[in-house]
């Protein structure tokens, strides 16, 4: 091939120029140059390419090939470096061969012109196209990975279409295209689709278009490029066993490979509880590698577990292989039983305590009953009681306890078997035994009582004594021996024993009377006590009563103390007072208090009645008017301290829950009109008057006919009505009066007002009887002189865990409590104080030291003591409630269900002291109460009297306990 190159305006190299090429116009073939108006300079309008610089050529320095080039040689005719033009030719250095390079031309300053060369004395294909058709569903295309850049990539839709071009190519010429796609979501063993077609396209040489399709190209995806295994060495283990892990990674691919290899162990819910890496794993290609890995199975617990194999390469999950295998449970359990006591008496309570332990330490136990079961000598069944384990933890012992009663049972042995079961059936079992002893070796179940009178006694006077023993033991008792001791109450000397000998049958009573001098005894206090000898066990003291001797030549003052029999009532004067319309005269209201002879206090909001009536101190309720209602569990309590035994009047005031259960009435609306006249029948509350009413008066229906102790007279046009308007009743052991008309109103007929007040008052009364802990106790020491006017001082030493309070102001009093005071000729004063009983079972004795002024000395006249006992502490109400409730048998269904609902109930009351205890604590513990009761009250088929009677003692209790809060 000849060539030649140029720098000058000669630019298609012929020698001549042609039209346009003559820049400067001289006719002359000659160096291009932008200084168009020879200046020597750049100006503006000069700057064809806009580079800044002054271009003008500066002549052909060199003429050479590329080293790049193939099978070229280069040959140049000799030129001097900055000429115009210069001639070259370009040989095949082997002619059956092609060759390709690129020439190079470099001016004067460094400008260079390459031109592509390309020869070959082989025939040339011309015009040829390669075509590849590809599906872009989940494929792309790395732009940047083309080996050779396309002529065009057109996408379109779903396809990617790129086209290479060649203007000629030598037929034995070969040349690679290659790019490099990516493959989204792929799917193991999946043909994935790449190329549609593949097309080639050119002119032969005879210059026929020839057209050849390659067809469409698809790519297998292998699963991995790894194949993996895992197994392990057994299906099945048992806790604190070590499973054996062995797994097997062989590497597919056709290079080396790192991989990280991972060992998990996952429970049945993908948890992955041991875990085992192996980093930065090389794997040649076709290379094997062998792992292994301990999983110790501990205390995991049973079920379905699997061995996960993960292979990560850079991060990324490249193969898994999994191998499944299961932990066993290990089921067992361990079980005690015991009692508080081995020896028991009659009528003695028996604490079953029982324990269930789980011997399993990889399985929760659940649904377990536990059966207790007690059975005397003969192996007759006295006592069942089964209870629910609903989920036991590996380890975990749970604590049951049951309650029986020993009762009238007879003396021998018992044993209590203990059983455990779950929904297979029999899993465990313990027992232990313990013994009832016989009345008459324990004298358990033998009671007493014993008074003294007269108290005090002149010295040289008989003292008649009083006794009753009873036998609700197990077993009747001969030849009991019975004494009478009279002992000195401060030292506990006896002075004399009266001894006896009784025989008593099983639920027999024995009653009897002594006279015993007092002659050989010392001015004094001092006890009888009522004491038996069980045979085989110490003396038994029953019971005890005090009484003083004192000498005559002392002045003759007459002193009882006893627990208060005056009332305390709550009143609620339940009107409007903020407008004033329709409300009673408080003072008369008050007067008529003072004159029947109670104590009282008057509140007139509804706060303040809700939060005194938790207040234990008042013994009686009065609510006049119906202003305001009473809270639904407020309105509960009061309903119980009345089945406790509290009275309550009520006038105008009602409600639904109230009317037929508390007051025996139904309340149907209001009578027309007012002022009617009350009519009374001869009654508790009346000996038979009238009182003209004020104000509205309620339609009543009674429910009981018998209870009606008062007729509202309406005179209509046909003649004269009568409608109910006064019932007592009955409420469990309290009293009830309930007035249909508004007996504040009629306070200003003050007289008839005032006595029908009294008597009412009088008739709900009860003294208090029942000796709570906690509670307040309203004591009186009534003093009367016989003698001349005495100057008294009188001192109460009482116990330091009792608490005394002036009943008046509500101060507590100082240990000893003194006051002076002074007695005319036959005049009676009563000091009154309440006593708090402190929480725990024992006898208090309250001491009253009274001594009297005579010559300007003081001297004693005596001391006079009270017992206050309590029986049962907050503890054992509890544990005596539920004792009573599992004892119940209802005969039908739905009874049974409400009882075991209270059960339920019960069983969230704490049976445990805590000074720490909030006011919501025990405001719940109230509540929870209150709804044991409401449950009990729906039992049909058995009395629950007594029970809720219980109830209500416990409620009395913790009521009391949040007052003294607030």
């Amino acid at each position: 091939v000849w060539g030649a190159v140029t720098d000058s305006e000669d630019v298609n190299v012929n020698g001549v120029l042609d039209s346009g090429e003559d820049l400067n116009g001289n006719g002359l073939i000659d160096r291009r140059s932008e200084d168009v108006n020879g200046n020597g300079k750049l100006d503006p309008e000069e700057d064809l390419n806009g580079n800044g610089y002054l271009d003008q050529d500066t002549g052909v320095f060199k003429v050479e090939l590329e080293p790049e080039m193939t099978n070229l040689q280069l040959n140049t005719l000799s030129f001097v470096p900055g000429a115009l033009s210069a001639n070259f030719s370009i040989t095949l250095i082997d002619p059956t061969l092609s060759g390709a390079g690129t020439l190079r031309v470099v001016d004067g300053v460094g400008n260079a012109s390459r031109s592509p060369i390309n020869l070959s004395l082989v025939p040339n294909l011309m015009a040829v196209r390669v075509i590849d058709t590809l599906s872009t569903a989940n494929i792309e295309v790395d732009v940047n990975s083309f080996s050779k850049v396309p002529y065009s990539v057109t996408s379109t839709n779903d396809t990617l279409v790129i086209e290479w071009r060649y203007d000629a190519f030598p037929a034995n010429y070969v040349e690679d295209i290659g790019f490099d796609i990516n493959l989204k979501n792929p799917v193991p063993g999946e043909q994935r689709g790449v190329s549609h077609k593949e097309e080639l396209l050119y002119n032969d040489l005879n210059g026929n278009p020839v057209r050849t399709d390659l067809g469409a190209q698809n790519v297998k995806v292998l699963s991995s490029a790894f194949d993996s295994s895992v197994t392990t060495d057994k299906a099945a283990y048992g806790p604190n066993q070590n499973a054996l892990v062995t797994a097997t990674v062989k590497s597919l691919s056709e290079y080396t490979r790192t991989v990280d290899v991972a060992i998990m162990v996952e429970d049945a819910g993908g948890t992955v509880v041991s875990r085992e890496l192996y980093s930065a794993v090389s794997l040649a290609a076709g290379n094997i590698k062998d792992f292994a890995a301990t999983f110790a199975t501990g205390t995991s617990y049973a079920g379905d577990y699997t061995v996960h194999l993960f292979l990560y390469e850079n991060g990324t999950d490249v193969g898994e292989a999994t191998a499944p295998f299961k932990i066993t449970p290990e089921i067992g359990v361990t079980s005690g039983i015991s009692t508080d006591k081995m020896l028991y008496g009659a009528n003695e309570a028996v604490t079953l305590t029982s324990e269930v332990r789980s011997g399993s330490c990889n399985y929760i136990l659940s649904d377990l009953n536990v059966r207790m079961t007690l059975s005397d000598a003969a192996g007759t069944q006295l006592f069942s009681e089964e209870k629910p384990i609903k989920t036991l933890l590996p380890q975990q012992t749970m604590q049951l306890k049951a309650y029986w009663n020993t009762g009238a049972s007879l003396k021998g042995r018992y044993t209590v078997l203990l059983q455990v079961f779950d929904g297979s059936g029999y899993l465990n079992s313990s027992s232990t035994g313990f013994d009832v002893a016989g009345t008459a070796s324990t004298g358990s179940g033998i009671t007493g009582t014993i008074a003294a009178q007269p108290n005090p006694v002149q010295q040289g006077a008989d003292e008649s004594i009083d006794y009753s023993i009873t036998n609700t033991g197990n077993e009747g008792i001969i030849d009991l021996t019975v004494n009478i001791l009279i002992a000195d109450a401060a030292t506990l000397d006896v002075k004399r024993t009266i001894p006896m000998v009784r025989s008593l049958p099983v639920a027999a009573v024995d009653s009897s009377s002594i006279t015993v001098s007092t002659a050989d005894l010392a001015p004094g206090q001092y006890l009888a006590l009522l004491q038996i000898a069980p045979l085989g066990s110490q003396p038994k003291t029953l019971a005890r009563a005090t009484f003083e001797v004192f000498i005559d030549l002392k002045p003759k003052l007459e002193v009882t103390k006893s627990i208060s029999g005056t009332g305390n009532v709550l009143v609620w004067l339940n009107y409007p007072w903020e407008s004033g319309n329709n409300c009673p005269d408080e003072a008369l209201i008050k007067r008529a208090l003072r004159e029947a002879g109670v104590l009282y206090r008057v509140v007139t909001e509804k706060k303040d009645f809700q939060t005194e009536l938790r207040n234990p101190i008042y013994t009686d309720f009065v609510i006049l008017g119906d202003q305001q209602p009473l809270e639904d569990h407020f309105s509960e309590e009061l309903r119980e301290q009345i089945n406790r035994g509290k009275g309550l009047i009520a006038s105008m005031f009602n409600r639904t829950n109230f009317d037929a259960d508390l007051f025996g009435v139904n309340i149907t609306g209001y009578l027309p009109g007012s002022n009617y006249a009350l009519e009374l029948i001869p009654s508790d509350i009346s000996a038979g008057a009238s009182l003209i009413t004020s104000g509205q008066v309620l339609r009543a229906e009674v429910l009981a006919a018998e209870q009606n102790v008062g007729w509202l007279v309406e005179e209509t046009r046909t003649g004269i009505a009568r409608h109910p308007g006064a019932t007592v009743r009955q409420y469990g052991t309290g009293k009830v009066v309930f007035l249909a008309f508004d007996l504040g109103l009629a306070s200003s007929n003050y007289e008839p007002f005032a006595l029908l007040l009294a008597d009412s008052l009088h008739h709900i009364h009860a003294p208090v009887s029942d000796l709570l802990p906690g509670q307040p106790v309203p004591v009186e020491v009534t003093l009367r002189t016989l003698a001349g006017n005495l100057d008294l001082k009188f001192a109460e030493i009482f116990p330091p865990q009792v608490a005394l309070f002036d009943t008046k102001t509500g101060l507590e009093l100082t240990n000893p409590w003194t006051t002076d005071l002074s007695l005319m000729m036959n005049e009676e004063k009563t000091i009154l104080f309440n006593a708090v009983l402190p929480k725990e079972r024992g006898i208090y004795t309250l001491t009253s030291e009274i001594s009297y002024a005579d010559g300007g000395i003081w001297q004693s006249s005596g001391t006079y003591p009270l017992d206050l006992v309590v029986e049962q502490n907050t503890y054992d109400l509890l544990d005596a409630i539920i004792f009573e409730v599992d004892g119940l048998s209802p005969s039908l269904k739905d009874d049974g269900i409400t009882i075991a609902r209270a059960k339920d109930i019960l069983a969230k009351i704490p049976g445990y002291e805590d000074e720490n205890r909030s006011d919501v604590e025990i405001q719940q513990i109230i509540h929870e109460l209150l709804k044991a009761v409401n449950a009990l009250t729906a039992v049909q088929s058995v009395d629950v009297a007594e029970i809720r009677e219980s109830i209500d003692r416990l409620l009395a209790v913790y009521e009391a306990r949040w007052y003294a809060r607030q």
